[in-house]
């Protein structure tokens, strides 16, 4: 019941999140806990050394923990509590959500647990033979924070009442390694990350065109094959930095982070694991065998798939599949694109011949990653509404947009291509534009990687135990303009519907009232109370400004009686 009782205003959700705790944000346990669980909204890593947990004592010193363990759906983790004395606790966590993102957040619950009584000691009284009889001593006096607030009586102002608020922290934000806090290595990996996949793409695009390639002469296909192992050897080391950056993130400077460990029993840590040996088998057996060629960069793709977004969003065949498809448009288009420049500069009749084949290919590839970004858009979030709320979406809004500027840039090109009978002063600029956008996608694609698509919700909940009468209200996605609102009022048994008006007061704004409409909404366990009957209303209210709003509800009951309360929406 406590963890439903556990506050107001202001959780943040990105990614995975905590959903759940025992013992709850803002909970008052009289029996001391022995075990610290923590749930969170999707599967965790595997590896549990990647995630950590501290607790903080009242005295402000850290309590000792076992590392945590991670239950069997890999959406929990567990540690043993030692006894713990009367007092306030400090919860930090620090997790790694199954699509390889750092997660951290905090919460906090006390320990309030009675004093034992003491019996008074029964001493004989003295006499004449015992004129120095000790007397008993007196008892300690008790501990604060053991007496429960007061309940809500009826028009009492909400710090008067028992709101059981706590900070409700659940939602956590996406952590910077204590490796590199701070916006230099924010920089160092979206740096590394570019490169990876600007040299990853052009390696798996050279590959599945050498499957594709006519007979060619001995020569050319010396070149092919002298560039491809260019490529591999680019790709292998800008790979290794990627990694080593990456871990850096994802161990968090966590002394007990194992990287075998992660990389036996994690889905990155195996991306990781399989993209190296294949890129490891590339150098001996690369461009020799078409059949090599064209199933080598698809297993590279299924390893890639294996980590970031698309190991996070249901359905995942779906969101893999996606996400393969995507890379292989991308890899023909980047891949060909190489290859036309390369051969323009080196083998002009070899250019000539390959110029139409590209740019069939070029228009399918472009096709695909369309529609495999349109179906990408729609699995990683809950709304398109909401891709203008976060930075993933901004950049996908420019990714966009460059994708549409390669349309007249490609036309173009292939115009002048047929033109001029291939030849490359016509065309020439036109090919540098193409390039230029292509490396721009690269760049922001690079950025997106490492981006939530899922907005940051502030979500308030808000629950009163009254006297005569008990209030719930929830905003899901809090935020300036219209918000979702559902109340639920308890009032006691055999009443008739209480009329509720509910409004968003900001100082210097005009009253924003509710538009409330009776419907029965679902109830969790604990919203079940002995005599007393629930009524549940859902409508939109409107709030100026979330952070300066006060939230008040007036329940007006059959009887006459009025009862008023108020909460500021975000706690300051």
């Amino acid at each position: 019941m406590a963890s439903a009782l556990g506050g107001a205003g202001g959780t943040a959700y990105a990614h995975t999140s905590l959903s759940g705790s025992s013992p709850a944000d803002g909970e008052t346990l009289e029996t001391p806990p022995e075990m610290l669980h923590l749930t969170f909204s999707g599967k965790l890593e595997a590896t549990a050394t990647l995630h950590s947990v501290a607790l903080t004592g009242p005295d402000g010193a850290a309590v000792p923990l076992e590392p945590p363990a991670l239950d069997s759906g890999g959406k929990s983790l567990m540690a043993a509590l030692p006894p713990l004395p009367n007092g306030t606790y400090d919860v930090a966590f620090r997790v790694i959500s199954a699509d390889g993102h750092p997660i951290e957040g905090g919460f906090a619950f006390e320990v309030a647990a009675p004093e034992p009584v003491q019996e008074p000691a029964v001493t004989p009284a003295p006499d004449a033979q015992q004129p120095d009889a000790q007397q008993p001593e007196a008892p300690l006096p008790a501990p604060d924070g053991g007496e429960e607030e007061p309940a809500a009586e009826p028009g009492t102002a909400p710090d008067e009442a028992d709101e059981h608020a706590g900070h409700d922290s659940h939602g956590g934000t996406p952590a910077s390694p204590s490796a590199g806090a701070g916006s230099a290595f924010a920089a160092l990996l979206n740096a590394s990350r570019i490169a990876y996949y600007a040299s990853l793409l052009p390696l798996l695009g050279w590959a599945l065109w050498s499957a594709l390639r006519p007979q060619v002469g001995a020569d050319r296909l010396a070149y092919w094959r002298r560039i491809g192992m260019r490529l591999q050897g680019l790709h292998l080391a800008l790979f290794v930095v990627h990694v080593a950056v990456q871990w850096a993130e994802l161990s968090g400077g966590n002394p007990s982070a194992s990287f075998l460990d992660t990389l036996r029993s994690t889905g990155t840590g195996q991306s990781w694991l399989f993209t190296g040996l294949l890129s490891l088998a590339g150098f001996p057996l690369l461009f020799r065998s078409r059949a090599v060629d064209a199933l080598w960069p698809l297993f590279m793709i299924a390893a890639k798939t294996l980590r970031g977004h698309a190991s996070a969003f249901e359905p995942i065949a779906l969101a893999r599949l996606t996400d393969a498809a995507h890379l292989v448009a991308a890899a023909i288009w980047v891949g060909g694109l190489l290859a036309l420049v390369l051969l323009l500069r080196k083998f002009p009749d070899g250019f000539r011949s390959f110029a139409p084949t590209f740019s069939t290919a070029a228009l399918a590839s472009y096709a695909v990653l369309v529609v495999t970004g349109v179906v990408a858009a729609l699995l990683y979030t809950e709304s398109l509404g909401d891709v203008v709320r976060t930075t993933w979406g901004w950049l996908l809004i420019v990714k966009a947009a460059l994708a549409v500027a390669v349309l007249p840039v490609a036309a173009l090109l292939r115009k002048k291509l047929l033109e001029a009978e291939g030849r490359p002063d016509a065309f020439r600029a036109w090919l540098r534009a193409d390039v230029a956008l292509l490396l721009g996608i690269v760049v922001v694609t690079g950025v997106m990687t490492h981006q939530s698509p899922i907005v940051e919700r502030v979500v308030f909940h808000w629950h009163v135990m009254g006297t005569e009468a008990h209030l719930t209200a929830d905003i899901a996605d809090l935020r300036e303009g219209t918000n979702a609102l559902s109340l639920k009022v308890w009032v006691p048994e055999g009443e008739a519907e209480p009329a509720v008006t509910v409004v968003a007061v900001v100082p210097g704004e005009p009253d924003r009232t509710a538009s409330l409409t009776a419907k029965e909404l679902p109830k969790e366990e604990w919203e079940h109370f002995s005599g007393f009957e629930d009524y549940t209303f859902v409508g939109d209210i409107d709030v100026a400004d979330p952070a300066a709003a006060e939230l008040r509800v007036r329940i007006q009951r059959s009887n006459g009686e009025t009862i008023d309360y108020a909460k500021k929406l975000i706690d300051p």
